[in-house]
């Protein structure tokens, strides 16, 4: 089922960038905006491994950052800064969710990869405090309600 989505992918992944060849303006950046989706999706699903891994989120990495030259939005940049924390540049992808927060993106979209990142440089007092920032419906799912109440119990 995977190879038959990998196929998928990189069918778009060729027809889409043979269009950027001759698009303008607001179709080149949502062009753009898809071939980064479509190497962020290889990356996500494991598709790809090794060093074709890192050339896919460098891909993925470049092609949004045309998109938001283009125009900037809350939904490119938190993709943005998922590309950014799998790259691991943690300070990137942190300037990344909090623009996407200040441009109004919910919280509970964009507070799991801001407490990620804290976990991964190691600020474990920020990530109590980042999870009681979300609505408590979401707390109260998977798979928020084991890792809150780790955080809490531990806190």
């Amino acid at each position: 089922m995977l190879e038959k989505y990998e196929t998928q992918i990189n069918t778009q992944l060729e027809r889409v960038q043979e269009q950027l060849a001759e698009a303008q303006g607001a179709q080149l950046a949502q062009l753009h905006q898809q071939v980064a989706r479509n190497y962020w999706e290889l990356a996500y699903l494991g598709l790809a491994q090794g060093a074709v891994f890192e050339h896919v989120l460098e891909r993925a990495q470049f092609h949004i950052q045309q998109a938001i030259d283009y125009k900037e939005t809350s939904e490119l940049l938190l993709l943005q800064g998922r590309i950014a924390l799998q790259q691991r540049q943690l300070e990137q992808a942190h300037k990344c969710f909090t623009q996407a927060l200040a441009m109004g993106m919910h919280k509970q979209h964009v507070i799991p990869y801001l407490a990620e990142i804290a976990y991964e440089a190691g600020r474990y007092h920020e990530i109590p405090v980042l999870l009681a920032q979300l609505p408590e419906a979401i707390r109260q799912r998977y798979p928020f309600l084991a890792i809150v109440g780790y955080w809490h119990v531990s806190a």
